[in-house]
């Protein structure tokens, strides 16, 4: 239930975010405070790769922490598990890396 409501709340967040750049003209003027089509690329860019890099930071937190208590229950597969670890983590962080591509590539 928690992880639906997270979910709700993360979907109409960006949807809420990406109404001002439809709703933005062709100049992006500035005067009024509204927001150039630019300075919302820039803000939704750096914003996506905050929220990358945090989910990529807490799922390798959680993914060492279960690689340590499954070590310590049976040390004698620390040698595989730490292979698996390291492999799980490479794929954790290249989600991060994509993103980080997209980000140079759309600003």
């Amino acid at each position: 239930m928690k992880k639906t409501i997270s979910t709700l709340v993360l979907i109409i967040s960006i949807c809420l975010l990406s109404v001002s750049i439809f709703a933005a003209d062709e100049g992006g003027t500035k005067e009024g405070g509204s927001w150039s089509t630019e300075s919302v690329k820039v803000f939704t860019a750096g914003f996506a790769m905050a929220f990358a890099s945090a989910l990529c930071g807490i799922s390798q937190a959680i993914g060492i922490s279960a690689a340590c208590k499954g070590a310590a229950r049976n040390p004698a597969i620390t040698g595989k598990l730490q292979v698996m670890m390291i492999i799980g983590l490479v794929f954790i962080e290249s989600l991060v890396l994509y993103t980080l591509l997209i980000v140079f590539i759309k600003v």
